[in-house]
């Protein structure tokens, strides 16, 4: 599909926007068509599509909740089909889903360097890459620093 048609020569023209070129709006935007390289200008108009749902918890019934899919299962929680609610996991649905408890080390990651323990995956002072997590910078440029 086509983002527009030229309107000289009706061409059906895509807009490029590598660069965020033909977004922005209540402005004119200039374009050259491919076809009969005629410059002429377009505008953007945003649409909004709303889709209605029932949520007949928000309406006096019980929520519907089921075990969101989580990694590790330790962090799952329960959430309301209807109106997204989130809650924790009672004792019972813990047991019965075969859920097992958080323990303290399930919320740090390791240095990759030094192996230090680091607070849920939040490295202020760190960098995160594609072979790990690290707690300084200074555990990154020894670890990097013979690739």
């Amino acid at each position: 599909m086509s983002d527009l048609e030229c309107p000289y020569c009706e061409e059906k023209l895509d807009i490029c926007h590598d660069d965020g070129f033909g977004y922005e709006e209540d402005i004119a935007h200039e374009m050259e068509c491919s076809n009969c390289e005629k410059n002429f200008i377009f505008y953007t108009s945003i649409s909004f599509y709303y889709e209605p749902q029932k949520a007949d918890c928000l309406n006096g019934e019980a929520h519907k909740y089921k075990p969101t899919t989580t990694v590790p299962t330790a962090y799952t929680r329960m959430r309301c089909e209807w109106c997204d609610e989130e809650r924790a996991l009672t004792d019972d649905e813990r047991r019965v889903l075969n859920i097992p408890e958080k323990n303290e080390t399930e919320d740090k990651t390791k240095c990759v360097h030094c192996g230090k323990l680091m607070d849920g995956g939040v490295f202020p002072t760190g960098r995160v890459t594609p072979k790990g997590a690290f707690c300084s910078k200074e555990c990154y440029e020894k670890e990097t620093e013979n690739i």
